[in-house]
C-alpha cells in the first residue's frame, strides 16, 4: 500500500514538472527587422502565456558601445542595455506581459538579422531560455523578394533556347 502511494506520489509530481515546463515554453520573443536609414530596425513582439508574472526579459546582442540605439519599449515597461554583457532588457513597470502579443519592444543597431536567444525571468525567481523565432523580413521585402523570382523565370523562359523537333535524314 505504501508503494502504491509513493508511486501515484512520483506520478503526480512528474506531471506537475511537465506542466510547468510546458507552461514556461509558452513565452514567446518574435522580431520583425527592417531597414532604418544605414541602420536596422528591430520590434520585438512578447507574450508570455504562462499564467506566471515575468518581469524581465533579456534578449541577446552584440557587445559594445554605439551598437544599440534608440532603445524604446511600449508605456508601462522600462529598457536597458548592457553593453559589457551583450543584453538588452524589457522591464515591467506599470504593465505586464501577458497573453495578448504585444509589439513596440524596439531600437535600431548597424547590425542586420542574426539568430539570437532570451531569457524570460519569472517572479519566483526561476528562468527560462530559448530561441527567438526567425526575424521577419518587412512586407516590402518579401515583394522584392516575390518580383525579383518572377524577374528571374520570365528571363530564363526568354532566353531559353528552343530546340528543334524536326529529324533530319542522311
Amino acid at each position: 500500500m505504501h508503494l502504491t502511494r509513493m508511486g501515484s506520489f512520483i506520478k503526480t509530481m512528474a506531471l506537475s514538472t511537465l506542466a510547468a515546463t510546458l507552461g514556461h515554453a509558452m513565452v514567446t520573443v518574435n522580431p520583425v527587422i527592417t531597414p532604418n536609414g544605414s541602420l536596422f530596425r528591430y520590434n520585438y513582439t512578447i507574450a508570455n502565456g504562462t499564467g506566471l508574472d515575468v518581469p524581465v526579459i533579456d534578449i541577446n546582442v552584440a557587445k559594445g558601445t554605439g551598437v544599440i540605439l534608440n532603445l524604446a519599449a511600449p508605456v508601462g515597461f522600462l529598457t536597458a542595455y548592457d553593453s559589457a554583457l551583450g543584453l538588452v532588457s524589457f522591464l515591467e513597470n506599470t504593465a505586464l506581459f501577458g497573453p495578448t502579443p504585444l509589439s513596440g519592444f524596439t531600437f535600431d543597431s548597424p547590425f542586420s538579422a542574426r539568430a539570437s536567444s532570451f531569457t524570460a525571468t519569472f517572479a519566483d525567481g526561476s528562468v527560462m531560455s530559448g530561441a527567438t523565432l526567425a526575424p521577419v523580413p518587412e512586407p516590402t521585402a518579401l515583394s522584392l523578394f516575390g518580383v525579383g523570382g518572377i524577374f528571374l523565370a520570365i528571363r530564363r523562359f526568354i532566353h531559353k533556347p528552343i530546340k528543334s523537333t524536326k529529324r533530319t535524314q542522311i
